[in-house]
């Protein structure tokens, strides 16, 4: 049976996409399964998929995946320096059919070897590569020096900078919450910078957007928080502020009449993550509204909520508006 060209590296390329994608599916599965029956979460499938997919992407490297990366490059390099056409199948095709080449099962050879002896032999006079598709190679390579070195600095940035925040805290939080809160100044006043005292009665329409690292193991989340931590398993207390609380979820009270915390944004619905969370609460004028992000080691934690107020008037609150565990106490 007559192999077609490229049949070896499309087969590598079949082959590691199989075991990347049975591997991710089969694990996320497997372990989606053992947390949901741990935890009882949704977030833990979640979370389960994420694992799953990082380790079908190993799985895809290391049964074929490597390979195929390094062909495609070095087809990349041999077009650039104008030793081989990209579409060299095509080429071959062509070179076969005017009998230059001749099959060999799955290869294509030279007719004669003296003639493919002879062309071995031959080196560019001065190494010239005039016919280039990038000429510039050879004539600019200063100019192709100084990108491989920007593109190592930047790099090097990125690897350098977690680093230099975690450790010596240029962004990661001290002793408060990183909460930008805004809206409309008629209706409330800062008080802090994690709490304002409002003006008017009503209902505090909440809206809050952006994302916070949580730690090196829970990582990113949004302001509805997490239950899942390290590998997908539950977080302990001992890192909440409040416990059996959601981990890294933004919290709120009314400072002035009572001392428990309520949830900011409702975290038992699904949120796709460019999606703004919404919650809604109760108040009087003169209530101080102090909000909290739910996490006890904040020296670990970087990023910000950003928290959007409006307050509009009195009505009922529907289960779609108010957070699970909110008490208007009105």
């Amino acid at each position: 049976k007559k192999k077609k060209l490229n049949y070896g590296i499309y087969r590598s390329g079949l082959q590691s996409l199989k075991h990347g994608a049975i591997t991710a599916i089969g694990l996320s599965v497997l372990y989606g399964i053992i947390l949901y029956v741990c935890t009882g979460r949704y977030e833990s499938i979640v979370r389960a998929l994420e694992i799953g997919g990082g380790v079908g992407v190993i799985a895809f490297l290391w049964f074929g995946g490597f390979e195929v990366i390094q062909h495609w490059t070095l087809r990349l390099m041999l077009f650039l320096y104008g030793i081989l056409p990209l579409r060299i199948g095509e080429w071959l095709k062509c070179m076969h059919q005017v009998n230059f080449l001749q099959r060999d099962g799955s290869r294509l050879q030279f007719q004669h070897e003296t003639l493919k002896d002879y062309l071995s032999s031959l080196i560019p006079e001065n190494n010239r590569l005039s016919d280039t598709p990038f000429n510039f190679v050879r004539k600019k390579r200063a100019l192709l020096a100084v990108i491989s070195v920007l593109l190592i600095i930047i790099g090097s940035i990125g690897i350098y900078r977690p680093i230099n925040e975690r450790f010596y805290g240029n962004k990661f939080w001290t002793n408060r919450d990183r909460l930008l809160i805004s809206g409309e100044k008629a209706t409330y006043v800062t008080v802090t910078n994690n709490s304002v005292r409002v003006l008017k009665s009503g209902i505090v329409d909440l809206s809050v957007s952006g994302k916070v690292v949580v730690g090196t193991f829970v990582g990113k989340i949004g302001p509805e928080g997490t239950y899942s931590g390290f590998l997908g398993f539950p977080v302990n207390n001992a890192y909440n502020l409040v416990r059996d609380f959601r981990h890294g979820a933004l919290l709120y009270r009314r400072l002035n009449r009572e001392k428990t915390w309520h949830y900011a944004v409702r975290g038992d619905v699904f949120y796709w993550p460019w999606q703004e969370r919404h919650g809604a609460f109760a108040v009087v004028a003169g209530d101080v509204i102090e909000f909290m992000v739910n996490d006890n080691e904040r020296e670990n934690d970087s990023g910000t909520y950003n928290l959007q107020i409006q307050i509009k008037e009195q009505k009922r609150l529907t289960n779609n508006d108010r957070p699970p565990q909110t008490i208007p106490n009105d």
